[in-house]
């Protein structure tokens, strides 16, 4: 899903635009903070079995629960604190495209996991649970 929407809005973007830079800036915020499911998925499980296990059939995964979810990228306090960033000390035009993707993203993500509760994407929300799947997810 956020592969597809970087490619929709991404090359949205550039038709309206022109411009390239800005376009692969908002398509890579739209799928660039999954990169955090791969340090989860090592960290349970270590880093040839849980490489392993992402490269596998989804059918696979399908059942398995992490034990922690650190998702360290997926955090409305981590996007505003890049917010601030990009207001007080990098206000370039390509850093504010991948937040708008970071925001499309982690948007996808709050509204469409049934299992995350109202505060599952703050990471301070996570941080003070300990990581702990059973008390960060409804489920």
């Amino acid at each position: 899903h956020h592969l597809a929407s970087a490619a929709l809005l991404g090359g949205g973007t550039y038709m309206l635009t022109g411009e390239p830079s800005t376009s692969l800036a908002l398509g890579a915020g739209c799928f660039v903070q999954d990169i955090d499911h791969i340090f989860d998925y090592v960290i349970d499980q270590g880093l040839t079995k849980g490489l392993k296990f992402l490269a596998s059939d989804s059918k696979k995964r399908s059942d398995f629960k992490l034990r922690r979810l650190y998702l360290l990228f997926h955090g409305w306090d981590v996007l505003a604190a890049l917010a601030l960033l990009y207001f007080f000390v990098f206000p370039n035009t390509g850093f504010l495209f991948f937040l708008i993707g970071a925001l499309v993203h982690l948007s996808m993500d709050q509204f469409g996991n049934p299992g995350a509760c109202r505060v599952t994407y703050f990471l301070t929300y996570r941080i003070s649970k300990g990581f702990r799947r059973e008390e960060i997810l409804l489920e």
